[in-house]
């Protein structure tokens, strides 16, 4: 038998309920607007935790494609896990893979699919997550293995790879403040998220074959569009497919770039396959590629939608601003926001003026971008987070953005 812990969910519900933690499910009916969200707070209880905090890992699954380890040893047990990750799945979930770029899945998340997954964080540390309230949420917890990376790191380029192990599941209603256990235990089975990793890394030597992320991060079925693969060790005449479809005019610019053309009418679809085939059959493929349905928006980011970091040591006198880069990748125009100031930001979070974003009734045209600058200005010590919901800046096609800082 394996040994078994448990993940405690702590939710602070943002409306229908008054906030609070660890207020028991009774406290308040189930029966809320769908379009409400729990703000839901993970902390990790394990009796392993002692011998697993000596092998911090990545903070994101991502993050793994270019680990500098090769899978020389597999994990036995919760105790050779010290960082966690959750995918939290139910009807009304939009799917958010950015996280998932460079890995694959062939059991598609454990049965569930893509929904909201969150950063993958050292153990005692909260995940903190947006769900919408409603029935049936599956919450999925995954252990991150290998354990020689940093659970804070910055990726480096070299040999090797990782995963992502299920390691426990709970489903229930969430629908205002709540407590949830979720059991976990490991014995030995294969990932069921698989991030592959190489030596290509930046300069694009030695024997790594892998692909790292596309770009743009989703397209729309109903036109094509050039899509630009980054990666390693891809080899002159190499081909690409994108849901069994050929994705024409292929030029590999570099052993880290290929480019060519999509086709339309794909399917949408949160987990679209993309392949890479080298002349003598070698593949990679990552299958967590967003087909956005025809006359749907799609913004996606270039921050951690689930935890977009001001910094664990920001003066309570000073601040610190971060920018948010957008960009429109789906089949139709997203509209921005009417208006030049903001609203709904969390306090010690804040708009300022200074990014490209009009914020004016103004439209962003797919294939453009824009940016808009928030600061985190703490007014105490200890740490803040607060929510960027996904009708800040744009009416509709943008995730929700967890921000977190901590005050000193």
């Amino acid at each position: 038998m394996f040994g078994i812990s448990s993940i405690r969910i702590l939710a602070s519900v943002f409306g229908g309920c008054a906030a609070g933690l660890a207020i028991s499910l009774s406290a308040c009916s189930l029966d809320v607007p769908k379009s409400n969200s729990n703000g839901i707070r993970i902390i990790i209880n394990d009796p392993n935790k002692n011998a697993a905090l000596a092998a911090p890992m990545f903070n994101t699954f991502a993050a793994l494609v270019n680990a500098p380890h090769i899978l020389s040893t597999n994990p036995t047990s919760t105790a050779d896990f010290s960082c966690f990750a959750v995918n939290v799945t139910g009807a009304g979930i939009a799917p958010d893979s950015t996280q998932l770029q460079g890995c694959t899945s062939s059991t598609n998340m454990h049965g569930t699919g893509v929904g909201l997954v969150s950063q993958t964080v050292p153990r005692g540390t909260p995940i903190a997550l947006t769900v919408p309230s409603g029935p049936a949420r599956s919450i999925d917890v995954y252990g991150v293995f290998p354990p020689d990376q940093s659970c804070t790191g910055t990726s480096n380029s070299g040999g090797g790879g990782g995963a992502g192990y299920f390691l426990g599941r709970n489903v229930t209603d969430l629908g205002a403040d709540t407590t949830v256990t979720v059991g976990i235990g490991y014995g030995g089975a294969n990932p069921e998220v698989v991030c592959t990793g190489g030596s290509g890394g930046s300069g694009g030597s030695g024997g790594g074959f892998f692909i790292n992320e596309p770009s743009p991060k989703a397209g729309c079925q109903s036109s094509s569009y050039t899509m630009v693969l980054s990666g390693g060790g891809f080899l002159s005449g190499a081909t690409v497919t994108i849901g069994g479809a050929t994705c024409t005019s292929p030029v590999v610019v570099s052993p880290n770039q290929i480019n060519c053309s999509v086709p339309s009418g794909l399917p949408a679809n949160s987990n679209t396959n993309i392949t890479v085939t080298n002349p003598g059959g070698a593949t990679s493929s990552i299958n967590f590629f967003q087909v956005i349905a025809s006359g749907q928006p799609h913004l996606s980011t270039d921050v951690n939608p689930g935890n977009m970091d001001f910094g664990s040591a920001v003066a309570s006198s000073g601040h610190n601003d971060l920018t948010i880069n957008y960009t429109s990748d789906g089949c139709v125009t997203a509209n921005e926001i009417s208006g030049s100031t903001p609203t709904g930001i969390p306090a010690p979070f804040s708009f300022i003026t200074g990014g490209t974003c009009a914020l004016s009734s103004a439209t962003l045209p797919v294939n453009t971008s824009c940016s808009v600058i928030l600061r985190f200005a703490p007014t105490s010590t200890g740490a803040a987070s607060g929510t960027l919901l996904h009708n800040t800046f744009f009416t509709g096609g943008d995730p929700d953005i967890q921000m977190n800082g901590t005050g000193t």
